[in-house]
């Protein structure tokens, strides 16, 4: 795969600035599709490459479409992960400056470590399992709280 993101910085001292702007395979993110989460399609990126005094500014945005499974009722859903870039390199010798490992990361750092399909996903209920985003179910949930505690309800402390 062609490496969008290998920069020449001899041409960039010529040029001063030199935008990016394309679309590239979820593969470039290089990770695998698990039962949770998946990568289906492109990552898309416009991206800005600048000289400065002592170095180089990246700054843009990259974006692509992620499925995952809600954390609190475990339906399949598909939303959009986006990420700003903003990198500083130093002043190199070298002949290129490849930024492709830092566009990646920045992407897959806002990967959600608990997605929810909504704020207000009312997620499974702790007894029966039921979706509470279809309505109530026929559990006594009239005690309250977390039935992950009630045991340590019921000791008798002082």
């Amino acid at each position: 795969m062609n490496n969008p993101f290998k920069i020449s910085l001899a041409q960039l001292e010529r040029q001063k600035k030199i935008q990016i702007v394309g679309e590239l395979p979820g593969s470039f993110l290089g990770v695998e599709d698990t039962e949770l989460t998946r990568f289906p399609g492109p990552v898309a990126y416009d991206i800005e490459v600048g000289a400065t005094v002592g170095g180089t500014v990246v700054r843009g945005a990259i974006s692509t479409p992620i499925v995952s499974h809600c954390g609190r009722c475990m339906k399949e859903f598909t939303h959009e992960l986006e990420a700003e870039v903003c990198h500083f390199y130093d002043k190199s010798d070298d002949i290129e400056l490849d930024i492709a490992e830092d566009i990646r990361e920045d992407i897959l750092l806002e990967v959600p470590m608990n997605p929810l399909c909504s704020e207000d996903c009312r997620g499974l209920c702790l007894k029966c399992g039921a979706d509470l985003n279809q309505g109530s179910c026929k559990c006594d949930n009239s005690g309250g709280g977390n039935l992950a505690w009630s045991e340590l309800d019921k000791l008798d402390l002082p």
